[in-house]
């Protein structure tokens, strides 16, 4: 096992090297391997908690190639036991989206070449793994032949991505590095949700029952508001003031706090450009955009963006006030804060 396959788990050098290990993964569920088992779960609370799968290497400590990499069959096989598609989908995003991190930050420094690194993965690897090394050519901007293009961009809404938008030429479509990432997060997101949900044994379900369970009741809360449509930055909480603030003054957010951001900005109905002005500019629109097509529907979110709980636990939970002893979510107290102003 090699380090990007831990990085990198749906490569099928990555499967390989999982039968390579003779790692059975009904043996490894029965025989309860508790570090795998436990990466497994945080793979999928974070996926759908936090848009990203978790972190491989959390401070303070190494978490081992083997249960980095073997965690990822484990964690198909949880959310195929959820039995909810937008819960699939959001799974296959959030690896998708931590994939394509991962990727850029393997990337070589300025100035460095795509070999300067030994252990990451590059560009050129990844297309090739998709099969589309002969369907993009040349480097930023690279041109994309337009069936690959128009498969690829086909689940992404933003208008940029129309083919009346572009400057179609020779059967190609010109796009920046940062749209071919785009591109290849969405072949990431559908290579990890291909095959799911996973029709799993008895034997394997039943030893995964308690930690299904358990991510089950962290989205069966009803009372959470999930389509507000209203902007009043009066009635936000002390967190997302906090927030809002940071990124004013031109902090760049951590990934985790922008999707809380994000993602409670999104439950107002907020378009990219009024998230990013509300902001004062300090968030990417790019970004926002990106997030906030993952993020909901025309019916509103399709699921509640991180809890109180959550948020304390990445230190976001500040200036907590006296309507934050009485709710555990961020929208819920937007909604009674908007609630007693009507009333008011």
């Amino acid at each position: 096992m090699e380090r990007r396959h831990a990085r990198y788990p749906f490569l099928e050098s990555a499967r390989e090297a999982v039968e390579a290990a003779e790692a059975d993964v009904a043996d490894l569920v029965a025989g309860g391997e508790g570090l795998v088992l436990d990466r497994a779960r945080e793979r999928v609370e974070a996926a759908l908690s936090s848009g990203h799968a978790g972190d491989d290497e959390p401070a303070g400590m190494h978490r081992s190639t083997r249960v980095e990499l073997l965690s990822y069959p484990i964690a198909r096989i949880l959310v195929s036991l959820l039995e909810e598609p937008l819960a699939i989908d959001a799974y296959a995003r959030a690896e998708a989206a931590t994939a394509r991190a991962r990727l850029q930050a393997d990337l070589p420094p300025p100035g460095g070449r795509e070999g300067d690194r030994d252990d990451g993965m590059r560009v050129r690897e990844l297309l090739a793994e998709f099969g589309l090394a002969d369907r993009v050519q040349g480097r930023d901007p690279f041109r994309v032949d337009v069936a690959t293009y128009l498969e690829l961009s086909s689940d992404l809404e933003d208008e940029r991505w129309a083919l009346v938008e572009r400057s179609l030429a020779n059967g190609a479509v010109p796009v920046s590095r940062g749209e071919l990432y785009d591109l290849l997060e969405q072949a990431v997101a559908d290579r990890v949700a291909d095959g799911l949900p996973l029709s799993v044994p008895a034997a394997v379900g039943g030893a995964l029952q308690e930690p299904a369970e358990g991510i089950e009741a962290m989205l069966a809360d009803d009372d959470i508001p999930l389509a507000l449509d209203t902007v009043d930055p009066d009635s936000f909480p002390p967190c997302m003031d906090a927030l809002l603030e940071r990124a004013r003054d031109g902090e760049s957010l951590p990934d985790h706090s922008e999707y809380e951001l994000v993602g409670f900005l999104a439950a107002t109905g907020m378009d990219a450009d009024a998230v990013v002005d509300l902001a004062g500019g300090g968030l990417d629109r790019e970004t926002v955009a990106h997030q906030l097509a993952h993020l909901r529907d025309d019916q509103g979110l399709e699921y509640a963006p991180p809890s109180c709980a959550t948020m304390d636990a990445y230190g976001d939970c500040v200036n907590r006030d006296d309507r934050c002893d009485t709710i555990d979510h961020p929208l819920s107290y937007y909604e009674d804060a908007l609630a007693d102003r009507s009333d008011g």
